[in-house]
């Protein structure tokens, strides 16, 4: 992803994610694929990301995608919905200090004059 620093507010991250499915989209001929079978994925933050990019597919009306899957996608900056709290022993993420760029990636989203209204 060419925009993912703080210096590229959103949504120049789901524009780059969005380029990758619109080209496969416009040249499955050429690769060799149905195009009516194209799918998203992505995990954590990427599955935050797999979800606006087929949001902005369907907006834009291509290309469609068959599938998404947002494998644990982080959706909620506030970290106060139980799902926070029910996995504890998996991977680097820490509620409570936002540790593995949590916190950081949600203020980086923020970035458009709105983040102390928010808290963040």
């Amino acid at each position: 992803m060419r925009h993912s620093q703080p210096e590229h507010p959103h949504p120049a991250q789901v524009d780059d994610c969005y380029a990758a499915p619109a080209w496969m989209g416009s040249n499955a001929t050429s690769l060799g694929f149905d195009s009516a079978r194209l799918a998203v994925y992505g995990g954590s933050a990427g599955g935050s990301l797999a979800i606006a990019t087929s949001l902005k597919a369907r907006d834009e009306g291509t290309p469609a995608t068959a599938y998404t899957m947002a494998a644990y996608p982080m959706v909620d900056h506030r970290n106060v919905l139980p799902s926070t709290y029910e996995v504890t022993e998996l991977g680097v993420w820490r509620w409570q200090t936002g540790a593995a760029g949590g916190r950081t990636g949600w203020i980086s989203l923020a970035r458009r004059g709105q983040s102390s209204a928010r808290g963040w």
